[in-house]
């Protein structure tokens, strides 16, 4: 996945000093540290912009943090990860949505110095699904993967990989999905919500 192009900020008037960086970060990434405002400090806003509109690294997925509470019949051992695992039951799955739950706030909290976690965050609230509809934490994981890897990409893309995607065919009923009995609930989402809008003056 590319990230973006190099941005032309010609419209921009204002010193682009100390002020102005913070306020930057703070609205580019999930709160900013010290390290983050003295490697962008002195920078040229061009050089900034074009810092943190990139990708941040792939991290290593969830792990097996549960054995001490539940054994995981699947023969996921402590320290594995569990995403490409068989299900197991309703409480290893339980164990595996905690297990999610904070690795992705690790993501969050140990963020590179990038809008990349941060538009994971957004599109996460834009292409809404619910793992209380879904229940399955392998899911979650696939679903949250297919947001990072296309969080700064191409929106059409995004759109046909979010599509296919079990969270969302499980959410939005497109499991139900015949030939000779359509659902209309996720294209009617798609068009409303995900991409035109409703109203006469969607585009």
């Amino acid at each position: 996945m590319k990230s973006f192009e190099p941005i032309s900020h010609e419209k921009f008037t204002e010193s682009f000093d100390e002020e102005a960086l913070k306020h930057l970060l703070k609205r580019s990434l999930l709160g900013i540290k010290v390290e983050d405002f003295k490697k962008f400090s002195g920078q040229s806003l061009d050089q900034v912009i074009n810092a943190i509109f990139k990708e941040s690294a792939i991290p290593s997925p969830p792990v097996n943090h549960y054995e001490n509470t539940v054994k995981d019949t699947t023969g996921v051992a402590l320290g594995q990860t569990w995403v490409n695992s068989a299900y197991g039951d309703g409480t290893i799955n339980n164990r595996r949505k905690q297990s999610h739950k904070s690795w992705w706030i690790q993501q969050m909290h140990f963020q590179e110095s990038t809008i990349h976690e941060k538009m994971i965050l957004f599109w996460h609230n834009h292409f809404a699904t619910e793992i209380s509809v879904y229940n399955d934490a392998r899911m979650a994981f696939r679903y949250q993967n297919t947001i990072r890897k296309y969080a700064l990409g191409n929106f059409k893309d995004f759109v046909k990989a979010i599509t296919m995607e079990p969270a969302m065919l499980n959410y939005l009923n497109g499991y139900q999905n015949t030939k000779t009995a359509p659902d209309e609930n996720y294209a009617r989402e798609l068009q409303e919500l995900f991409t035109l809008g409703k109203g006469p003056n969607s585009k």
